[in-house]
């Protein structure tokens, strides 16, 4: 798949869920194909980093706009109502057993045209891409060693499938299910708080450890 160039990789992940209660029964929000209709106005929006001056950052931004109604396009609004620390499992041993709670995007760019190509999976190209973005990215954190260490990097897909979202004016292939990762206990710790994969600062790539 084919799209113009993205913003630079970021340290963070968000994701959005809608909830509704209607007669004890669960309804879910009616995705179209420009707009989701929403059965309850309640959102609970998941923010997660691995980098402690963005988390700072963003949780004292929240606690400003508290109980602030917020604008952010197209007649909608927002009033945040509680902001809430919640402590991350982290994986003490060099494997771990993950959810994606938004699918993976592998993204192969191009820097000479800036265009773009997704892989899932159950490509061949899923892997290889996945770690030579993880090595651009966190060797500015880590330095060279963790080039080593993502080399030794198991990513095995378990129960996965394939998920085509639209976003940024386009419909991107990606990969959502479980994952069993194996290798240094920093790395994995990294992806649990800060995604896996591209595109994280639009919301995809959230893990949570099972």
């Amino acid at each position: 798949m084919h799209l113009e160039s993205f913003a630079p990789r970021v340290s963070f992940i968000f994701l959005a869920y809608f909830y509704a209660h209607v007669y004890n029964d669960l309804e879910k929000p009616q995705v179209k194909k420009d707009h989701i209709l929403l059965a309850s106005p309640k959102i609970i929006i998941n923010f997660s980093t691995g980098d402690a001056e963005i988390g700072i950052l963003f949780y004292n931004a929240f606690l400003s706009l508290r109980q602030e109604e917020v604008s952010f396009g197209n007649g909608n609004k927002i009033t945040i109502k509680n902001v809430l620390l919640v402590e991350q499992k982290k994986a003490t041993e060099g494997q771990a057993m993950v959810k994606t709670l938004s699918p993976i995007v592998c993204r192969d760019h191009n820097r000479d045209d800036y265009s773009n190509w997704f892989y899932t999976f159950e490509e061949p190209e899923f892997e290889p891409i996945l770690k030579r973005n993880m090595k651009e990215h966190l060797t500015k954190k880590y330095g060279d060693q963790v080039q080593y260490d993502i080399d030794r990097l198991i990513v095995e897909p378990q129960y996965m499938k394939k998920a085509v979202v639209f976003c940024h004016g386009i419909y991107i292939a990606s990969s959502s299910g479980y994952l069993r990762l194996e290798g240094e206990a920093y790395l994995i710790n990294h992806f649990i708080e800060s995604g896996l994969g591209s595109l994280t600062g639009s919301g995809f790539g959230m893990l949570e450890r099972t």
